[in-house]
C-alpha cells in the first residue's frame, strides 16, 4: 500500500472515530438531561408531598405555632434518611 492510500485511510478512519465520539458524547448529554429532569420533577413531588403531610398535622394541632408541623416532618424525614444510611450497609 502507498503512502498516500494509508494517510486517506486513516484520515477515514480518524473522521469515523470522531463521528462515533462526538455521537456518545451527544447521546450521553441528553441521557444526563433527561435524568436531570427527572429528578428536578420527583425532588418538587416530594417537596409538595411533604408540605402536605406538614399541613395536614398542623390542622390536627391548631394551638402550635405557624411551621412548627413543617419543621417537625422534616427532621422526622431526615432521622429516617439517617438511620437507613447507617444500618443500609
Amino acid at each position: 500500500m502507498s503512502n498516500d492510500k494509508k494517510s486517506w485511510i486513516a484520515s477515514i478512519l480518524k473522521a469515523l472515530l470522531a463521528g462515533m465520539v462526538s455521537s456518545w458524547i451527544y447521546s450521553t448529554i441528553k441521557k444526563i438531561r433527561r435524568y436531570s429532569i427527572s429528578m428536578a420533577v420527583i425532588f418538587a413531588s416530594l417537596i409538595i408531598v411533604i408540605y402536605g403531610i406538614g399541613s395536614l398535622l398542623g390542622s390536627f394541632f391548631p394551638n402550635w405555632r405557624a411551621g412548627t408541623s413543617h419543621i417537625l416532618v422534616g427532621v422526622i424525614l431526615i432521622i429516617i434518611a439517617w438511620v437507613y444510611l447507617k444500618y443500609e450497609r
